[in-house]
């Protein structure tokens, strides 16, 4: 592994320490978060003054980070149809009751992040786009190899 990567897996392991110290509970607000988009009156009435405020600097690294996902995302969904189908959608427009998109489950877990680590996770994002890799790929790739498939392709040929 990377020295890079394993520095941002001591960033997140020492954020989910002191968050356990602080009595956070980081699942709970990434799914609240996520309910700023997939039911925006029950997020500002019960939950948005529940949980931590975002940083304007979180904000706009959460915008960054998120949309270079998306886009690999989408760019895979173009690439591989069949098997886009068994995952999320893409797009917050895309939400649907019981259906959350891959950019608001982001959004969700992304805003649980220190700033320390959203710099990390923008910064392995930028020296992935500088070598030309998606982490839907990568992602895609190694699930594909847990199911028993050679490559992604093999597996988008296998479905119907």
């Amino acid at each position: 592994m990377e020295e890079r990567e394993e520095k941002i897996k001591d960033i997140y392991l020492d954020w989910v320490k002191k968050s356990m110290r602080e009595g956070r509970n980081l699942v709970s607000e990434k799914y609240g978060r996520m309910m700023k988009y997939t039911d925006p009156d029950y997020y500002r009435k019960n939950i948005e003054g529940e949980i931590p405020a975002l940083s304007e600097e979180q904000e706009e690294l959460i915008d960054g980070i998120t949309d270079a996902l998306t886009k690999w995302e989408e760019e895979f969904s173009g690439k591989y149809p069949k098997l886009s189908r068994a995952s999320r959608p893409v797009r917050v427009s895309d939400d649907d009751c019981g259906f959350t998109s891959v950019e608001t489950y982001n959004r969700g877990e992304l805003g649980t992040y220190s700033v320390e680590l959203l710099k990390a996770y923008m910064n392995y994002i930028c020296k992935l786009k500088a070598e030309g890799k998606s982490i839907s790929i990568m992602d895609r790739t190694t699930m594909a190899g847990l199911y028993g498939y050679k490559s992604i392709e093999e597996a988008e040929a296998s479905m119907r």
